[in-house]
């Protein structure tokens, strides 16, 4: 089926909370009755200093179209020059050597703030095998391109390079071999949810550079997911 509707675009659902407020002390005390007591009681209090709170947590949906953020319906291993940047699908398939890959504009989320949860939302369009899919940090930057496949010269990613004509560093994709989340995809036409709080944690406190993320699946498995096109 064609990829659908905006609605159906990939999101990122991100909650943070906003700006530290002033530092605040906390203490506990604590007491062990002796015997006889209170002569022999042993009293302790276990103090902290600045420790920082938090405003309430605040809702933010990043969600694909024309102009936000980029993806790649698949890179693929047995066309390995061309580029599918202008697909409607995102497709990972590992028995056909498929990654899709996908990446937002962090932009909008308040610098200073700390993610306390992110979900990556994929809509399903088709689910042929049933299996885990796995979401990777990309460590080098790329071109997302305006091709369908053949017919095109490649002007963005492909399974070979990161924008038609600089190499990736390992053909198929610069990325964290550990996975950032994995899910069991299940049917079609539903969305799936990936929990990537850790990964967008690292991206907004500068720990890595965002450069998205790739899709892959276990052998077997596969999945198609709308895209933002």
């Amino acid at each position: 089926r064609d990829s659908g509707t905006t609605a159906e675009h990939p999101y990122l659902q991100i909650t943070t909370a906003d700006d530290a407020v002033s530092p605040v002390q906390i203490s506990a005390t604590g007491t062990l009755t002796g015997n006889p007591s209170p002569a022999k009681d042993i009293t302790r209090t276990l103090t902290r200093t600045a420790v920082p709170a938090y405003q309430p947590t605040t809702s933010l949906t990043l969600q694909q179209g024309a102009t936000e953020g980029k993806d790649i319906g698949w890179i693929d291993k047995s066309k390995p020059t061309w580029n599918y940047g202008a697909n409607d699908t995102i497709t990972a398939q590992y028995n056909a050597g498929t990654r899709g890959l996908i990446e937002f504009d962090l932009g909008d989320v308040p610098t200073g703030a700390l993610v306390t949860s992110a979900r990556l939302e994929l809509y399903a369009t088709r689910v042929q095998n049933p299996g885990n899919l796995h979401v990777h940090r990309i460590t080098s930057p790329w071109v997302e391109g305006t091709c369908q496949g053949s017919g095109c010269t490649a002007d963005g990613a492909s399974w070979d390079t990161t924008d038609g004509v600089t190499p990736w560093n390992t053909p198929g994709g610069d990325y964290d071999s550990v996975p950032a989340a994995t899910l069991a995809t299940t049917v079609l036409d539903t969305w799936h949810a990936w929990d990537i709080t850790a990964l967008a944690q690292d991206w907004t406190a500068g720990i890595h550079p965002n450069h998205g993320m790739l899709l892959d699946s276990d052998p077997g498995a596969d999945g198609d997911f709308a895209s933002s096109d």
